[in-house]
């Protein structure tokens, strides 16, 4: 593993970044152990923007869709609240545009769904990348 790192660092590092079965601390741990250059330690790295990326999106995807959620349940309980006698929802009786608050709106989480699709066939777009990457390698250099 040593000679493969140390020959072939950028990718093999590359490689293991791509597969999830070992987790980037204990990957990073292994590779501190082997003799891998710095420099070539460091451009295997940058395999896992694009998913970091998609993580970060879908983390905040996911936050604002629940703010979004929560707001309009709220509104709901506050006409529900005022208004014991009338059986509308704040999902009947919108905001008008001076009340309305500064929370996500529908555009914003079909912009952030939009940017979510397109985000993943980045990701798809990187791995068809990298695996003919890979073939080229192997066919190169035919490593046992």
């Amino acid at each position: 593993m040593n000679r493969a790192v140390v020959m072939y660092g950028t990718y093999v590092t590359s490689i293991l970044r791509c597969a999830f079965v070992v987790p980037h601390p204990i990957l990073t741990y292994a590779l501190a152990v082997t003799d891998i250059p710095l420099a070539e330690f460091m451009n295997g790295n940058w395999i896992i923007f694009p998913v970091s990326f998609f993580y970060a999106y879908l983390g905040a995807s996911a936050a604002a869709l629940q703010q979004n959620i929560d707001e309009k349940k709220q509104k709901a309980n506050q006409v529900a609240a005022t208004s014991p006698t009338n059986n509308s929802t704040a999902f009947d009786n919108p905001p008008d545009s001076a009340q309305q608050s500064r929370g996500t709106s529908d555009s914003d989480l079909l912009l952030m769904f939009g940017g979510l699709v397109i985000l993943i066939y980045f990701i798809r777009y990187v791995i068809r990348v990298m695996k003919a990457e890979l073939a080229r390698f192997d066919a190169e250099y035919e490593l046992e």
